[in-house]
C-alpha cells in the first residue's frame, strides 16, 4: 500500500515538475502563446504520467483521488506567473494578470487532471476486462 501511494505521489510530482518547472525553462509560453500547443502539452504530460502511474503502481482510483491533495499543495507553493493562462483575465491582447483569480485556473487544472484520471482508469479497466474475457474463451 505504501509503495502504491508513493508511486501516485511520484506521478503527481512528475506532472508538476514537467508542467511548471521544466517546460517553462525550455519553452517560453509567454511569447506568442499558441493555445493548441499549450493545451496539447498540458494534456499530453498529464495523461502520460497518469497512465504510467496507473500501469506501474496502482489503478485504484480512490488512491489517486486522495493523493491529489499533494498536487494541490505543490500548485499552492509555486506557479510561475501567467503560465498556461492561470491568473490571466480577458482575451488575447486585452488580457491582464489578476492574482485574485489564480485559484480559478488551479481549480480548472485540478478538474482537468481528475477528468483524465477517470478516463485513463476507465480505459485500463476496459482493456483488462477484454483481456480477461479473451482468456476465458
Amino acid at each position: 500500500m505504501k509503495k502504491k501511494v508513493l508511486g501516485v505521489i511520484g506521478s503527481y510530482l512528475l506532472i508538476y515538475l514537467f508542467l511548471f518547472i521544466l517546460i517553462p525553462v525550455f519553452y517560453d509560453i509567454s511569447i506568442n502563446p499558441n493555445l493548441r500547443e499549450i493545451g496539447f502539452i498540458v494534456h499530453f504530460i498529464t495523461i502520460l504520467f497518469i497512465l504510467a502511474g496507473m500501469l506501474f503502481f496502482t489503478d485504484n482510483l480512490l488512491i489517486w483521488f486522495s493523493c491529489i491533495f499533494f498536487y494541490i499543495l505543490l500548485l499552492g507553493i509555486y506557479i510561475p506567473k501567467e503560465i498556461y493562462g492561470i491568473g490571466t483575465w480577458g482575451l488575447f491582447n486585452n488580457s491582464y494578470y489578476a492574482p485574485d483569480i489564480v485559484w480559478l485556473g488551479v481549480l480548472i487544472l485540478i478538474l482537468v487532471t481528475l477528468f483524465w484520471e477517470l478516463v485513463v482508469w476507465m480505459c485500463i479497466k476496459i482493456i483488462k476486462r477484454l483481456n480477461h474475457n479473451n482468456h476465458k474463451v
